[in-house]
């Protein structure tokens, strides 16, 4: 519902500008990937002299975030922060909005922009490989649990991240209604918002239990946010109507 009512403000807006478009203002749709943040469509506006602004829907494809992962162990120095990364992702769709200064015009020449995109995902963190090996807490208890409950030793993860990029690029138009870009840039988890379930109610209504898994979410967030930084490459088609 929150993407949605974004969607509608945002094309609202688009209708409003359009009722004072001038006469090489247009409307397009665009299909790109921007590696390794998203791949997905979108639908924008230009006023046909500098400025762009789109709203657009996707994904993380895995080796996309697989990439995301390797980039934070390298640069945090632990490699359990691959799969902190990766399991942040997990099962995701995405959202965004680009608001693009075209330098000589949206069809040709050189751009700058700045995106923002909501990330949500569900997936599973692995108590040995995730939990522990980034906290260094100690979660003998809750895989004991889950063991006795015939259950893996994994937790329930739900995270909900904000991503910004900032990127340059150049246009090419391929024919009266197709253009081509690339951009390179770099993208920023800029916050995140983790929620861990066990599905062992009793431990979680513990204060032992619920202190470790506020803790973890906490560490996770931190940990999330300080390394999910990665350099970025985008490729995109647009078709101006």
């Amino acid at each position: 519902m929150r993407c949605l009512l974004m969607l509608s403000l945002f094309f609202g807006a688009l209708q409003t500008a359009a009722g004072e478009e001038t006469s090489s203002s247009r409307f397009y749709s665009k299909l790109g990937t921007v590696f390794p943040l998203s791949a997905g469509v979108g639908l924008g506006y230009s006023d046909g002299v500098h400025w762009q602004l789109e709203a657009g829907v996707g994904f993380t494809p895995k080796p996309y975030y697989e990439t995301i992962g390797t980039v934070a162990a390298d640069s945090g120095g632990n490699a359990s922060y691959k799969e902190v990364l990766e399991a942040a992702f997990q099962n995701n769709s995405l959202w965004g909005i680009l608001l693009q200064y075209n330098l000589s015009g949206p069809r040709e020449g050189w751009s700058f922009g700045v995106a923002a995109s909501e990330l949500a995902s569900t997936g599973e963190a692995g108590i040995d490989q995730v939990l522990a090996a980034a906290t260094g807490r100690d979660y003998t208890q809750l895989k004991n649990l889950l063991v006795l409950a015939h259950r893996d030793p994994n937790v329930d993860m739900t995270s909900r991240l904000l991503i910004g990029e900032i990127q340059a690029g150049h246009a090419w138009e391929w024919s009266e209604h197709w253009v081509g870009r690339l951009s390179v840039g770099v993208a920023q988890v800029l916050s995140s918002d983790v929620h861990l379930k066990t599905g062992l109610p009793n431990f979680e209504a513990s204060a032992a239990g619920s202190n470790l898994m506020r803790s973890s979410e906490s560490e996770l967030e931190s940990i999330i946010n300080k390394y999910g930084l990665s350099p970025t490459v985008g490729f995109s088609a647009s078709y101006f109507f």
